[in-house]
């Protein structure tokens, strides 16, 4: 009987207990939650990310808060930390920060593309989105990755055709692409060409395939030479 009391006693108190622990949790939750919000309307209030450097300086400040949020059970703080992240982001772009700004960026992506609202929607069509896109071939073009910049600007003028910024970004970006492979190609010619000149009693059939390299990379730097020509017209 005794016994029975005791694990009965003991059961009310981690009960009790458990249930203060819940109250206090949703509490502590809800306040923070309270705080979030009123930093987030604080920021858009004062048109805070109009003001890359002030913006950025915000965020780093109240980054644990920010980040903290459970986006899983509320889609409006899902919403608020995905507006906050992307002009986070775009921010960093702004003040020319671009190693910092990748990761933002991919982070800021993912939360679009895993928002439960957005499964069948085409995500280009979401302007956050869309300048998210941007900035990220933007940062690969200014740390020299051409080819992932050429494919994010790909994938903008598919998207809008009739934008130029998209196009000349995109023209650009090629060029350079191009650029970097012609510096190759004439590392290329005067290795062979030293070889050809200074290089004596050379097996014929190395002087021979020396020879077809030169003439290739010749050819091909003309090619490069005419295509870059061409996407300037």
């Amino acid at each position: 009987m005794l016994l029975s009391l005791y694990i009965y006693a003991k059961w009310l108190v981690s009960f009790a207990t458990d249930g203060i622990r819940n109250v206090l949790y949703r509490s502590v939750m809800r306040n923070y939650q309270n705080d979030f919000n009123e930093l987030y309307e604080s920021i858009y209030s004062k048109n805070l990310h109009h003001e890359p450097r002030k913006f950025v300086e915000f965020f780093d400040h109240n980054r644990i808060l920010i980040e903290g949020q459970n986006i899983s059970i509320n889609e409006i703080i899902y919403d608020r930390v995905t507006r906050l992240k992307s002009d986070y982001a775009h921010s960093l772009i702004h003040n020319e920060s671009h190693a910092k700004a990748k990761p933002e960026i991919d982070k800021a992506l993912k939360l679009f593309e895993n928002h439960p609202d957005y499964n069948e929607k085409d995500l280009l069509d979401i302007k956050y989105y869309e300048t998210l896109i941007f900035d990220r071939a933007v940062v690969n073009f200014y740390s020299k990755n051409y080819k992932e910049a050429v494919e994010d600007f790909k994938t903008l003028t598919q998207k809008f055709p009739d934008d130029e910024k998209f196009r000349n970004w995109l023209k650009s970006t090629e060029a350079y692409k191009l650029v970097k492979f012609e510096k190759v190609l004439y590392i290329i010619l005067a290795v062979t060409l030293f070889a050809d000149l200074f290089l004596e009693d050379l097996n014929p059939l190395l002087d021979n395939l020396i020879t077809v390299i030169f003439i290739l990379g010749l050819s091909s730097i003309v090619t490069l030479e005419f295509v870059k020509w061409n996407s300037k017209r």
